[in-house]
């Protein structure tokens, strides 16, 4: 009767095919065994996974040195001192802007650029049209072209490969261009729908503000007018697709001056001051 180690053996000889075990198995053997070939794939997949790590790591090593050059140009562009804006809208016109305010609002939403790295400039501006060119000029005699897309998309020239995401980036070219064809005639609805406004040479105010301003202005009440005599306490300047729309407030009047045409109300002082305080407000 055979012993419990020759019935052992005998199994393991089976397993492996060999006839005769009358000695240690061959490695041509071995490699055979269903047992190696599961420790063999096993081991393929895990050499797979960390050659798919090694790239995913250096991918990220990449986008880090990519995203930390883009943080660095937008933040060169920050620290500077720009002098000069000009905006070129896709039909060939031109202006420049030269109000304080709007320097200090484009650094601002620069500041807030989002550097894009899930697909290539390409796929990225596929389908989006291009609406305005920005040329920034600095005091040290740099300057910075912008190309500005739809959905506030932004490349800079100095960096073709990039695409940054700048919201609020298309509101100075809609403020300071006469690009298109403006929705708005009436001076009333085109200070309601202005995309910019400053006060002097220190404050700016955004779209969000003149909305809400423009909402109260519709709730409050009031009667046409006439100009009252002496300067104005306080006065903004509205932009609209390159019309400028002075708002002048006085003791108990409003009034709304453009290019062609201005209108006048008489209000409360106390309405006056709320709405002074709602296109301040931040």
């Amino acid at each position: 009767m055979r012993t419990k180690a020759e019935l052992l053996a005998l199994i393991f000889c089976l397993a492996i095919g060999v006839s005769g075990c009358g000695g240690e198995p061959s490695r041509e053997d071995v490699v055979k065994t269903p047992y190696y070939q599961e420790l063999s794939e096993k081991l393929q997949e895990k050499q797979k996974r960390i050659r798919n790590l090694k790239e995913k790591l250096g991918e990220a090593r990449a986008r880090n040195q990519g995203n930390r050059g883009a943080e660095q140009f937008l933040e060169k562009i920050e620290r500077g001192y720009i002098i000069k804006i000009q905006i070129n809208d896709q039909a060939g016109r031109s202006c420049f802007v030269d109000y304080k305010p709007m320097f200090s609002y484009l650094k601002e939403w620069i500041a807030r650029g989002q550097w894009l790295t899930r697909y290539s400039r390409e796929k990225t501006l596929e389908g989006l049209k291009p609406t305005y060119e920005y040329y920034l000029y600095d005091e040290d005699n740099s300057t910075y072209m912008m190309q500005v897309y739809e959905n506030d998309y932004v490349c800079f020239q100095e960096r073709p490969d990039d695409v940054f995401v700048i919201y609020g980036a298309n509101d100075l070219g809609d403020a300071f261009s006469a690009s298109g064809d403006p929705e708005y005639k009436d001076l009333i609805r085109q200070m309601e729908h202005s995309y910019m406004a400053v006060k002097g040479d220190a404050h700016y105010y955004q779209s969000a503000n003149i909305k809400a301003f423009a909402q109260a202005f519709r709730d409050t009440e009031r009667t046409k007018g006439k100009p009252e005599n002496g300067d104005a306490r306080e006065e903004f300047l509205f932009f609209y697709h390159g019309t400028v729309i002075q708002v002048k407030f006085y003791e108990e009047t409003l009034g709304i001056v453009g290019e062609e045409s201005q209108s006048w109300y008489r209000m409360s002082r106390e309405d006056l001051q709320v709405l002074r305080k709602i296109l301040k407000q931040t």
